[in-house]
């Protein structure tokens, strides 16, 4: 089964601790965000300063570029018949088409930043126990994507783990 759309679902309540986000259809939280300097590229002084102002502001103003590249990249991995096939883990067939994202981590680098964004997918699950088919969490994907000096985005990787 190929998906002709994804939905990618958006959550609204605020997640002020940056708690981990699972599948929770009463009461859905916001992604976790986390911002941090990557290790390799910089000194002990750089971290006491804390992250520059425009570095925010620059994943702001990219933010609406990086929800598409994301789309992008696991739209292209489901629809992967190599990748995502009945009988197989993961099955395109078993997921509703609906995802949402749980975490977002974005890492200033001398030269760009690197971003990790986590996406989680569902599907509609029943057993005996619980013989009504209710949705939860089947699939995740985390999309690794570079921004480069002159905010061009590349995808580099997706990676998949059962959630």
């Amino acid at each position: 089964m190929n998906f002709e759309k994804l939905n990618k679902l958006t959550f609204t309540t605020p997640n002020p601790n940056n708690d981990h986000v699972c599948w929770n259809k009463e009461k859905p939280i916001s992604p976790s965000y986390k911002f941090e300097y990557d290790d390799d590229d910089f000194d002990v002084e750089d971290y006491e300063s804390g992250l520059p102002e425009d570095f925010y502001r620059r994943v702001i103003s990219l933010k609406t570029r990086i929800d598409e590249a994301v789309h992008e990249a696991v739209f292209e991995y489901l629809n992967d018949e190599e990748l995502c096939c009945s009988g197989m883990f993961p099955d395109n067939t078993e997921m509703t088409g609906n995802y949402y994202i749980g975490d977002e981590r974005y890492y200033l680098c001398s030269n760009g930043i690197t971003v990790s964004v986590q996406t989680r997918f569902t599907c509609m699950y029943s057993n005996d126990i619980n013989p009504i088919p209710y949705e939860t969490d089947y699939l995740g994907l985390d999309v690794g994507l570079w921004i480069n000096e002159e905010d061009e985005i590349e995808i580099d990787s997706v990676d998949s783990s059962s959630i």
